[in-house]
């Protein structure tokens, strides 16, 4: 008898390790996935050609959310110049510091971006802004690297 209660007394304290171990990696994970190094870091936007037309005649792509966090991750993609190789750039899509309802406007016009809060101007190429380094590969498709963040002067 001794030994079956110390049987079951070993079996519901694994059970409890293992659920109290898998709620704390699914809640560490889902705030820290670059910790981990889980998700991608980048993104393949598609082929350089159709969206270099695309952004021409339409103005820059939004993102809300490319890297899945709680928080998000807003991103602009633009395209510069009539090459399609060359001239791409990915920005965050709002000035460091202002909420996140703040979110830049496009002004085709004008060709550059407006902040709704602080009707702060800032260039197409999004100078002043968090940014990304965007490779056209080998297949002609753009990859944005969002382990590259850095800011533009």
């Amino acid at each position: 008898m001794k030994r079956s209660v110390g049987t079951v007394t070993v079996a519901v304290m694994t059970l409890i390790t293992s659920v109290l171990l898998v709620i704390f990696f699914v809640r560490f994970t889902s705030t820290n996935p670059k910790t981990l190094g889980l998700g991608d870091e980048t993104f393949i936007l598609g082929a350089s050609d159709r969206f270099s037309k695309d952004i021409a005649n339409d103005g820059p792509i939004f993102f809300p959310d490319l890297l899945h966090h709680q928080l998000g991750t807003q991103v602009y993609v633009n395209h510069i110049g009539s090459n399609p190789n060359t001239g791409w750039h990915a920005f965050e899509s709002r000035i460091d510091g202002e909420a996140r309802d703040c979110t830049l406007e496009w002004h085709q016009a004008q060709r550059q971006f407006v902040s709704p809060c602080s009707h702060r101007h800032i260039p197409a190429d999004g100078t002043g802004l968090a940014t990304y380094k965007v490779t056209v590969l080998a297949d002609k498709r753009v990859e944005i690297d969002f382990r590259s963040a850095g800011l533009t002067p």
